[in-house]
């Protein structure tokens, strides 16, 4: 049985335990509440991607209550490899401290190793919320964790550990100082999109606009609101913009241009609507301050993405988001029916090829009407798509969120394009309906 990592959690509240991967056990797992937006109609499986669990965990001296598991790791409790007196290593996590104060500590669980799971609850913790903090603990957390198994060093990877964070970040970043206020936000020490959270109340960060969305109304015309992409070298993030913070902010952001950004609210990402590997999105308001980057920075993309290939599509859980570039080789018209749920829906199917297979692809309502039957034999980059099943043919959905564009500027697109002339016109694509069925057979 692995012995616990005694002192860790008080070590936290004090200094953020800069550094250490303290072995914990999980003495409850609690779903949160998530409810829909707008009282719009969730599906079973979009509702999982919104789905937070709470975790409380142990050290065997003190328990912490306010810990989140992120949701790339959901998987961990639903197959059963987190549960009640689980020990897991602390591999990478964000911790928040508000004002300094154990009480208001948000620890969220970024990657974790499952070591072992116990009978019952290891020693008599109590609540950090209520413990003595300047409590000498030194000793006793020395000769406890002496013998606890460390993380490895090599390259080796735990088939129980799952990572929300494809770069290396060090967890000290959430408790740099901010320099005071000056006429630029340029001399701001800078955050990355990585260790952006909603429990941190001062940060500047400097990002590329991705892509931007037009202005839409709602409420009847009333309302107004705007989302732009922003990325960085670590990641990217969705900033939205609404009223009369859409109206003063929208014309400043140009897509490709570099800007310094501070002063937005931080929240959890509604996964409903935004496809972007983050766990967070940006709400700007009446504080937010932008000031536009002259430096030529090219270390911060274009763009950030990751293209399936179409023959591996089958082989993509149902109901993910992706990255897809491919061929348009055929239009439909404009379809419009009744959903099973007596709603007016309107769709467009496309058919796109890349040199490994084709797939059908379903565009919806505006983005529907609005595309183009002209765009055959056009390159096509969709971002964050939907993988779909529909009557046991794998598809995709592009949703609210998808990004769409014809003839982009990439080298995949460039290396596809040349891909067809010399070959791809004149060769039969591999029906992926098929390839399908036989993937869903050989299970």
């Amino acid at each position: 049985m692995q012995k616990l990592t005694v002192g860790a959690l008080q070590r936290f509240a004090k200094n953020g335990a800069c550094g250490e991967q303290p072995i914990l056990q999980i003495l409850n797992i609690k779903l949160m509440d998530s409810k829909p937006v707008n009282d719009s109609v969730v599906t079973p499986s979009q509702m999982k991607k919104t789905q937070r669990y709470r975790l409380i965990l142990s050290d065997g001296k003190h328990f912490l209550p306010s810990c989140v598991l992120t949701v790339q790791l959901n998987e961990l409790v639903t197959n059963g490899q987190l549960q009640e007196y689980s020990i897991v290593r602390l591999d990478r996590f964000l911790r928040s401290d508000l004002k300094g104060q154990a009480t208001k500590m948000i620890l969220q669980v970024l990657q974790v190793t499952v070591l072992d799971i116990a009978t019952h609850k290891i020693g008599n913790p109590v609540s950090l919320l209520t413990a003595d903090l300047n409590e000498d603990e030194t000793n006793s957390s020395m000769s406890i964790t002496k013998n606890v198994l460390q993380p490895k060093t090599n390259n080796s990877t735990n088939k129980s550990s799952v990572s929300a964070l494809k770069h290396d970040q060090s967890v000290s970043l959430l408790t740099l100082p901010i320099v005071p206020d000056v006429d630029s936000i340029q001399t701001n020490r800078l955050f990355k999109i990585e260790v952006l959270n909603p429990f941190q109340n001062k940060w500047t960060i400097r990002v590329r606009v991705a892509y931007k969305k037009p202005i839409r109304t709602f409420s009847n015309g009333e309302g107004r609101l705007f989302s732009c992409d922003l990325i960085d070298e670590t990641g990217e993030i969705r900033a939205t913009g609404f009223s009369d913070d859409c109206d003063r902010l929208e014309p400043l952001l140009i897509v490709g241009n570099i800007y310094y950004i501070t002063q937005a609210q931080i929240k959890f990402a509604n996964k409903q609507f935004n496809t972007l590997n983050n766990d967070f999105e940006m709400t700007f308001n009446n504080e937010t301050i932008i000031e536009l980057c002259t430096e030529n920075l090219p270390n911060i993309p274009k763009q950030r993405l990751h293209f399936i290939p179409i023959d591996q599509i089958p082989n993509i859980q149902a109901n993910s988001y992706i990255d897809v570039i491919g061929m348009i080789m055929n239009v439909n018209d404009v379809v419009h029916g009744k959903s099973k749920q007596n709603k007016q829906y309107t769709k467009r199917d496309i058919l796109i090829v890349d040199r490994t297979g084709q797939i059908t692809v379903t565009l919806w309502y505006q983005m529907a009407e609005n595309f183009q039957p002209s765009s055959i034999r056009t390159v096509i980059m969709l971002k964050g798509i939907s993988v779909n099943d529909f009557n046991g043919v794998r598809t995709l959905s592009a949703s609210g969120s998808t990004q769409v564009e014809i003839d982009p500027d990439l080298p995949a697109a460039h290396e596809l394009r040349r891909w067809y002339i010399e070959e791809g016109m004149n060769i039969e694509m591999t029906d992926l309906s098929m390839q399908l069925n036989s993937h869903e057979n050989s299970k």
